[in-house]
């Protein structure tokens, strides 16, 4: 399995990983490090907005080829696909 498939189950099948966003949410006291917006916390791919918020690995899955959840972090949903978009493009 890859490991961006490994991270995939996690973040969507495991009580852990609701924690871990719940703690980083109340850590940055509900608002984006990176933006500033405030966040919404929700559980569920169907909720989500671009105020959503995500986790998101501090050094990207590609390159690193390794899942750990102590380099993870909180951002809104925008800014976490905006990271992912090439330079100038949509």
């Amino acid at each position: 399995m890859r490991v961006r498939d490994t991270y995939r189950s996690w973040r969507h099948l495991t009580k852990e990983s609701k924690l871990y966003l719940a703690v980083m949410f109340v850590l940055c006291e509900g608002k984006c490090p990176k933006c500033g917006v405030g966040m919404i916390l929700s559980f569920t791919k169907e909720d989500e907005c671009p105020r959503s918020a995500t986790l998101d690995h501090i050094n990207n899955l590609s390159y690193t080829e390794k899942h750990e959840k102590l380099g993870l972090t909180i951002l809104c949903k925008a800014c976490n696909s905006r990271k992912h978009k090439p330079e100038g493009g949509e």
